[in-house]
């Protein structure tokens, strides 16, 4: 694994990061987890990208939202997939493997392997065999 200068990875509560052989967290690239996040070898998350599994709820207007409760669920990233700069990932999405996900996008749905995912938020622009 390369950690390069500025990156997080981080736990909250029962959370846990496990980031295999080869993969790449970039500078000022933030990984927090309170399910679990796993990235694969090979895989690449960009400068300044978060991947985070974890977010509050909003079920009640009348109540604070840092006294809702928190929702997490897991986050996959695949062998040699690719996050972009200031990329951001949320909880429970599974970004395949060999998938490029562009600059700045928000992932909230999964993204097949092999596929071209960019914009806010993030859609599937191209699959693996130019489809």
């Amino acid at each position: 694994m390369r950690l390069e200068c500025g990156a997080i990875l981080s736990t909250a509560r029962t959370g846990r990061v496990v980031v295999e052989d080869g993969a790449t967290i970039g500078a000022g690239a933030v990984v927090t987890s309170d399910a679990e996040i796993h990235i694969g070898p090979g895989a690449v998350i960009g400068p300044h990208a978060d991947v985070v599994d974890f977010n509050h709820t909003f079920d009640r207007l009348d109540v604070l939202v840092e006294h809702q409760p928190i929702e997490a669920r897991p986050i996959r990233i695949g062998a040699h997939a690719r996050v972009g700069e200031r990329a951001k990932v949320l909880c429970g999405v599974t970004i395949g493997d060999g998938a490029r996900v562009a600059d700045g996008a928000v992932v909230t749905r999964d993204v097949p392997a092999g596929a071209w995912a960019g914009g806010v938020p993030a859609r599937v622009r191209a699959e693996a065999g130019g489809a």
